[in-house]
């Protein structure tokens, strides 16, 4: 049981310091991948809906808490995205990379339309310049990030180089 808090804990403290600090770095254009939603996949997928939902919430509220305006706004939307990967799961067979990145990037599209819904109070033409500029590239970058990371994770984090 200490075992799965302390990489719990772990696993969060890596995706805050990573979307506070490194995401910027490696932004192209408006375009930022979203590791928190990558995990919340990943820890649904593998483990269970209560891996996703926990992360997602703790995640979604550290995050929130640089904006403090939307405060819980992305916590909910973390929640409901680990619920939506669990609800897919059990009606698409997941065990396909290809599937799994799909999930990815519809997850993180679903995700920012609703986020930038909220924080543009509605604003019908705002929210589809920002879909066009940031949404649909976020996407984009963030299942190849994901393809790389769920492709490493299926083979356990284990490189062989064979001679």
């Amino acid at each position: 049981m200490i075992r799965h808090v302390a990489i719990f804990i772990l696993l969060i403290i890596v995706v805050i310091a990573y979307q506070t600090l490194l995401a910027d770095l490696i932004s192209i254009g408006l375009a930022r991948p979203d590791l928190i939603l990558i995990m919340i996949v990943w820890l649904t997928l593998t483990r269970d809906l209560t891996w996703g939902v926990s992360f997602g919430f703790a995640a979604g509220l550290l995050e929130d808490s640089l904006s403090p305006q939307l405060l819980g706004l992305g916590a909910i939307l973390k929640v409901l995205a680990a619920v939506a990967v669990f609800l897919t799961s059990h009606r698409v067979r997941t065990d396909s990379l290809i599937i799994r990145i799909l999930l990815v990037a519809a997850v993180v599209a679903a995700h920012d339309i609703l986020y930038f819904l909220v924080a543009y109070s509605f604003d019908a033409h705002l929210e589809f310049m920002t879909l066009i500029n940031t949404i649909i590239p976020s996407a984009i970058y963030t299942s190849i990030i994901a393809a790389g990371m769920l492709y490493l994770s299926e083979r356990k984090l284990t490189l062989r180089f064979e001679s």
